[in-house]
């Protein structure tokens, strides 16, 4: 038996059918088609499905285009899918392909986590951000993804600091002024979770006849 609508697996990835989608791909031969460019294992790594994502990469023959396994790979640092981006760089996603952006996507979203298996797969660290995308992320306060990008690189001798991009009034991103922005940062949306929480504190009006 084979699937003859080149978009079926998409769809289905789409519905979230884990469990569908895989027993297709266990129980029947898929031809090349079905594949469509790989638009089932980006879909697959957009949702989280790490599952899936292994099931059609190892578990068929078919092999994967591997521009797909890199969009994949993206879509996968956006929302943070650890596992799911070490599943599509066992199966042949590259780090620093489409220039470095599945690198450049994770530390924009902080996730940091994902940028240390990222450095550690090779990613090309200098390649994926400059000067404005460092800057940039100082401004939306992605200090962790910074302080992390800056100690995996130490810690596999790497010499990146914000000198590297020129940030020379900033010695490190583990730097007592980025930690005290940082804290004041957390104490704010402390805060304001508190406040989401409880409301907001009325102070009643009382008013005195004369």
């Amino acid at each position: 038996m084979t699937v003859k609508d080149p978009y079926m697996l998409h769809d289905l990835c789409l519905l979230y059918l884990v469990s569908t989608t895989i027993s297709l791909i266990c129980s029947f031969h898929l031809p090349p088609s079905t594949f469509h460019q790989g638009r089932p294992v980006i879909q697959a790594a957009s949702f989280g499905h790490a599952e899936m994502c292994r099931v059609l990469i190892f578990r068929n023959s078919t092999v994967l285009l591997e521009e797909a396994l890199n969009e994949a790979l993206v879509a996968a640092c956006r929302k943070h899918y650890l596992e799911v981006a070490e599943i599509l760089i066992q199966g042949g996603a590259k780090a620093n392909a489409l220039k470095s952006s599945a690198f450049a996507t994770a530390m924009s979203a902080n996730a940091i986590d994902v940028v240390k298996l990222l450095i550690r797969a090779g990613a090309d660290v200098a390649a994926a951000l400059d000067g404005e995308a460092v800057r940039q992320l100082l401004m939306d306060r992605c200090f962790a993804a910074l302080e992390t990008m800056e100690f995996t690189c130490a810690s596999l001798g790497i010499g990146i600091t914000p000198s590297s991009w020129g940030l020379e009034g900033l010695p490190s991103f583990c730097s007592p002024l980025v930690s005290e922005e940082r804290l004041r940062l957390l104490e704010m949306r402390a805060s304001l979770a508190k406040l989401s929480f409880d409301g907001p504190t009325v102070t009643p009006n009382h008013r005195t006849s004369s």
